[in-house]
């Protein structure tokens, strides 16, 4: 086991039937990728993930992606056994196979597809993702059309909705819309006395505040971060304990899945 972060996993590993582990998807157990639609989890991770979850409390993907790409990216062995939370929450993979998630007034349709056609015409190159109940404008492919696409963002044309920012990206949801730390704290609150996430991202910090409250209130957590070239400072401030990258990531639970299945 690698001794930089052998403290973690003893940390995590000792109480598994009360431990709570949570990660992010996109560079955190994927790579971050050009095209989106093409991300996939490293089968290390993957394999970790389900060990994990035969042993502990609770074990989640939580991702601003939907659901369904979750299921289909991450494959039935793994939705079967590990809680897949699309939309940061606003979706989740049932069991059955069904995904849950709230009503879209047509409304709220109309506005997201009146956004995305907005968005190609300022924005040539951007990548519009709708999820439904979300809708996410990605500029990696084409940086030059960050700008216009911020813009758009805080327009008049996205009154009324919430700006969630990424890497390379946007996210638009309804106020008021789980967070990461919203459903982590859910996730927690089911008699919890340890709990993890993993995660890349400035969203991430929503998950960082629901352990700082968890530990606040008498509860052990561990807070880490993902790291890239884009990885906000915030974050690494915050974390525990900082790895390299989804491949370093992957050795961390690895690690944990290991020392955890021996006791």
């Amino acid at each position: 086991m690698t001794e930089r972060w052998a403290s973690e996993v003893e940390t995590l590993s000792l109480e598994p039937a009360t431990t709570v582990l949570c990660c992010d998807f996109d560079g955190t157990i994927a790579d971050i990728i050009d095209d989106p639609q093409m991300a996939q989890a490293t089968p290390e991770a993957l394999r970790s993930l389900i060990s994990l979850a035969s042993r502990f409390q609770s074990v989640a993907v939580i991702s601003g992606r939907p659901a369904g790409f979750l299921q289909t990216t991450l494959g039935n062995e793994v939705a079967s056994v590990v809680h897949l939370f699309g939309r940061y929450g606003a979706e989740r993979l049932e069991r059955d196979g069904s995904v849950s998630a709230p009503d879209v007034t047509a409304s709220v349709r109309r506005q997201f597809a009146a956004i995305a056609e907005e968005a190609r015409l300022v924005a040539p190159g951007v990548r519009v993702e709708d999820k439904q109940g979300s809708l996410a404008l990605h500029w990696r492919e084409s940086p030059g059309v960050a700008e216009r696409l911020l813009e758009l963002s805080q327009s008049k044309a996205a009154s009324g909705l919430e700006v969630r920012p990424g890497r390379q990206m946007v996210d638009l949801v309804l106020p008021g819309a789980p967070t990461k730390g919203t459903t982590l704290a859910l996730l927690l609150s089911a008699g919890a006395r340890r709990g993890c996430f993993l995660g890349d991202d400035v969203g991430d910090l929503d998950a960082f505040d629901a352990l700082d409250a968890f530990e606040a209130a008498g509860g052990t957590a561990v807070r880490i971060a993902v790291g890239s070239a884009e990885m906000p400072s915030a974050l690494a401030e915050r974390a525990d304990l900082v790895l390299a990258d989804p491949g370093e990531a992957a050795e961390f639970l690895s690690d944990l899945a290991v020392v955890t299945a021996s006791r």
